[in-house]
């Protein structure tokens, strides 16, 4: 068989076309805090086999349009760079005694 008896005599399967009539259903029950495994089961229920990757990647694919610019009330950057954050906070500082001395150095006095 060659490629032009091979296109006439099969047509492309399309996942797209199985689950396009049920997307907005899909979109519901995913807002209702359905699992992917109970959409699949929703699925299967309506006469279509898929997995529960097949499934997830149609969603993602076909997930509702959002506004790509973040709308954000921060102030716009500056040229100038941001300075350097500590890594972590300064050793607190102690105290210490002045009048009393080390132990080694009064002995090494008497000797």
């Amino acid at each position: 068989m060659d490629i032009e008896q091979f296109l006439n005599k099969v047509k492309p399967g399309n996942v797209k076309t199985q689950l396009g009539p049920h997307l907005e259903n899909l979109r519901t029950l995913r807002q209702r805090g359905y699992t992917l495994p109970q959409m699949q089961e929703f699925l299967k229920e309506n006469g279509i086999e898929t997995t529960i990757g097949g499934l997830s990647a149609y969603l993602r694919r076909n997930a509702p349009k959002t506004d790509a610019t973040p709308k954000t009330d921060a102030a716009p950057k500056s040229d100038k760079p941001a300075p350097a954050k500590a890594d972590k906070a300064p050793a607190p500082k102690v105290d210490k005694p002045a009048d009393k001395k080390p132990e080694h150095a009064t002995a090494a006095k008497t000797a």
